[in-house]
């Protein structure tokens, strides 16, 4: 997939969690930091401190911070992005 990706030029990213990413990859990991990591952790704080480095991230672009937020029958998640600095609703 990664391939495609490049071969088409097409924008992406990585949304995972430190755990998830060690389960797939273990404890040598993939360094896959080319492109951008929203990272989970739904500790409800729109913020980067608790973010401690993994998978070749020095830094994330985003964090999903709340899941399973309703609003006129959609579900949807919080995430807080490192470009705006302030929350905006994903669509699950």
């Amino acid at each position: 997939m990664l391939a495609q990706i490049k071969y088409f030029q097409t924008p992406a990213g990585i949304q995972t969690s430190p755990k998830f990413y060690r389960e797939v990859f273990g404890t040598s990991g993939c360094d896959l930091s080319e492109y951008p990591l929203i990272y989970k952790n739904h500790d409800g704080s729109p913020s980067f401190e608790d973010y401690s480095a993994f998978g070749g991230w020095s830094a994330p672009y985003g964090k999903v911070f709340q899941e399973n937020v309703y609003l006129c029958n959609l579900t949807f998640s919080k995430v807080y992005e490192k470009e705006f600095k302030t929350e905006n609703l994903q669509l699950e």
